[in-house]
């Protein structure tokens, strides 16, 4: 979904993506918006029906027929395996249960077209708030300063830097990855004479570069003498249009699912036209 991806998974998962105990531990079992790509694999992409289907056969490019391996036993139900090159797959009742090769160990639950439909209908809600969830793929620094003179007209003013802090340090030769504007929602208390003084304009959502710095101002009044002091707390957010893309992007996806009976797939290694 817009480059994005929802992963779930267990504690022991989530610290051999490199997470720390304690934030594995809360991440258990939780759906977590990971970027595009998770261990080099572009997920959006590579586990689509058609792409996925297309990996299980890799040794048919090659002309070679599917070997038939040992039965297992899966979640209470015997699976008949299937090899291609390095790929097993296990299927049972029709459906593929497992997904084995040197590099992961995948099982599937199968969901219909209902059930689909629902886990998007169901996520939706949770997605609308998204536009004020945190951006921690990003690290914001702050330095703040005064205009000169101040007072009895003042304005506090923060310099804000911006840094990407991804999940995953992908690097290709000769080549930079982008990185888009971020979203950063802010608010600067101001204190003077020890009252803490609200301002409507020193609080919102700015849109600054990703890798790169923006200014943010605040002003007020002070009388001669007045002791002021302003604190800042920022956090990146993923914004309200990003938000709004995913939401679109879901019910689009919610959509495709409840008619995907009218588009059956005739081959993995065809395009079905849909």
């Amino acid at each position: 979904m817009d480059g994005k991806t929802f992963l779930q998974g267990k504690r022991d998962g989530w610290m051999a993506k490199g997470f720390n105990e304690t934030d594995a531990t809360d991440a258990e079992g939780e759906q977590l918006l990971e970027p595009r790509s998770i261990n080099d694999v572009e997920v959006t992409s590579s586990l689509t029906p058609e792409t996925f289907g297309w990996h299980l056969d890799p040794a048919g490019d090659l002309g070679k027929p599917v070997v038939v391996g040992r039965a297992a036993t899966i979640d209470g139900h015997s699976a008949e395996s299937f090899i291609s090159g390095k790929v097993t797959t296990y299927v049972s009742s029709g459906h593929i249960v497992r997904v084995v090769d040197e590099n992961f160990d995948v099982q599937v639950a199968p969901m219909t077209s209902d059930d689909v439909a629902r886990f998007y209908s169901d996520l939706q809600p949770t997605v609308t708030a998204l536009d004020d969830a945190s951006n921690t793929e990003t690290r914001v620094d702050s330095t703040g300063g005064w205009s000169n003179p101040c007072g009895p007209a003042c304005t506090a003013i923060e310099t804000l830097t911006s840094t990407p802090h991804p999940f995953l340090s992908i690097t290709m030769p000769g080549y930079t990855i982008p990185v888009d504007n971020i979203f950063v929602s802010y608010q600067i208390v101001l204190t003077i004479n020890g009252v803490v003084t609200p301002r409507p304009d020193c609080s919102g959502v700015v849109e600054i570069p990703g890798n790169g710095t923006t200014t943010l101002s605040c002003s007020f009044t002070a009388g001669p003498g007045s002791q002021v002091n302003a604190s800042l707390a920022t956090r990146p957010v993923l914004g309200r249009a990003a938000a709004d893309i995913l939401v679109k992007t879901l019910g689009d996806n919610a959509e495709r699912s409840r008619d995907k009976t009218a588009c059956p797939a005739t081959s993995v290694r065809g395009s079905t036209g849909c």
